[in-house]
């Protein structure tokens, strides 16, 4: 995992870095106005839509079986590297499955909350935006108000990079298919705060990243 997330951060990091300094008044202005989307529905308390997080209804051909009997990956597609990826889990019960969320699978249940799997319930996001010119900017949101904010019309990915009984860490990707540009987090998880109702972690945000000259990096 350790390995992984230095491949991580040596592809996706620099054009983050790049980003921030290239002079585009329009990726200031992105930035800016997406930091003022996430207080306003903050404030608005305005949620993803109300899901049932009790049961969902993988497509079976897609399942595959892990070391724990009736834990199941929902296998997905990954982003450039085969460890960044949109599989989800699910436990199966008789012929129902739900959302794996459970102190027994820690690893698989960051995935779940991270991409919207699991009920995000009140839990919080310390969110530091790294934006245009080097600024900063903080938050606090909630993080069903951060996925429904940053995933509308995007293929979303999660890598859980590290993980012990103090914290998890993990990257979470937010790709546009067809402008080419991703938002990237970074995710710090207290283990203690993840099983919480009302949990709160951190993350860092990068926004607006262009995609397009990835390949000259690889």
């Amino acid at each position: 995992m350790k390995h992984t997330f230095f491949l991580l951060m040596a592809l996706l990091l620099p054009l983050c870095a790049a980003a921030q300094k290239k002079s585009d008044p329009d990726k200031a202005t992105r930035d800016s106005l997406l930091f003022e989307q996430l207080l306003v529905a903050h404030d608005n308390n305005r949620d993803a839509s109300a899901a049932d997080y009790s049961q969902c209804f993988p497509d079976e051909a897609r399942l595959e079986k892990t070391s724990e009997r009736n834990l199941y990956r929902v296998k997905g597609t990954a982003y450039h590297v085969q460890s960044l990826r949109s599989d989800f889990y699910v436990w199966k019960q008789k012929q129902a499955y739900s959302a794996v969320f459970g102190r027994k699978f820690p690893l698989e249940s960051a995935v779940n909350l991270l991409l919207g799997y699991a009920d995000p319930q009140q839990r919080q996001v310390e969110i530091t935006h790294m934006r245009y010119g080097y600024s900063q900017m903080s938050t606090v949101a909630r993080w069903s108000t951060v996925l429904a904010l940053l995933s509308k019309g995007m293929n979303s990915y999660c890598s859980v990079t590290k993980i012990s009984s103090e914290a998890a860490e993990a990257t979470v990707v937010f790709h546009h298919p067809k402008r080419n540009y991703i938002h990237m987090l970074v995710v710090t998880l207290p283990m203690r705060e993840l099983f919480r109702a009302d949990g709160t972690f951190s993350a860092k945000m990068y926004t607006f990243i262009p995609q397009h000259n990835l390949k000259d990096i690889l």
